[in-house]
């Protein structure tokens, strides 16, 4: 196999592409797909992204959470209607806060699930407040609050005060760094005109 981080790790991503056999039926595409390919697929995307942590390719860890999601859609079916997760997902709208959804929305298992990789990429690069084309990402609104699914259906929720969210400690993190840098300029500047006096 080629070196994981040779690349930015897109080589060896490719290595381990879905094969596509029209013959198979559908409980034999549901072994491949479930059992076998999304497996070892997400495997060693997580792979590339731990051991190459400085210089992996944007694309992999794009596929990474895509991926998650295709295997919760496809391997994945809804305790309480029976449906697969792909078919649930399309009524579920992570948009916008549980507190916004009715309550027998998330009475879905597939919520779970979906939440949990969107929390994993909520911590990443990847999760931007628009995507693409302006889309906002559904991962975005972990980034900006806890979001607990406790939460679902009740308008009257409100954030608690002592949980700050990722965005608030970066924002704050972010205005430190650039008083420091104004602070550190500054000094630099007397320090030239003390000299040139």
């Amino acid at each position: 196999m080629t070196d994981l981080c040779f690349k930015g790790g897109v080589p060896a991503m490719k290595e381990l592409e879905y094969k596509i056999d029209w013959n198979r039926s559908e409980e034999e595409k549901y072994n491949y797909e479930c059992k076998e390919f999304y497996p070892q697929r997400i495997a060693l995307l997580k792979k590339i992204i731990t051991e190459c942590p400085n210089n992996y390719d944007d694309e992999v860890e794009i596929r990474y959470f895509d991926e998650k999601e295709e295997m919760i859609g496809k391997c994945s079916k809804d305790s309480v209607t029976g449906e697969s997760c792909s078919e649930v997902r399309r009524t579920m709208n992570f948009e916008i806060p549980y507190s916004q959804w009715k309550p027998y929305q998330c009475e879905s298992s597939c919520v779970a699930e979906y939440e949990a990789v969107l929390r994993e990429k909520a911590k990443t690069s990847q999760c931007y407040q628009k995507g693409i084309y302006d889309t906002p990402l559904d991962c975005y609104v972990f980034k900006i609050s806890s979001n607990p699914l406790d939460s679902c259906g009740n308008p009257n929720y409100v954030e608690p005060k002592n949980s700050s969210s990722d965005a608030t400690k970066n924002s704050s993190s972010d205005a430190t760094t650039l008083t420091s840098h104004v602070v550190l300029f500054s000094l630099i500047i007397c320090l030239l005109f003390a000299l040139f006096k």
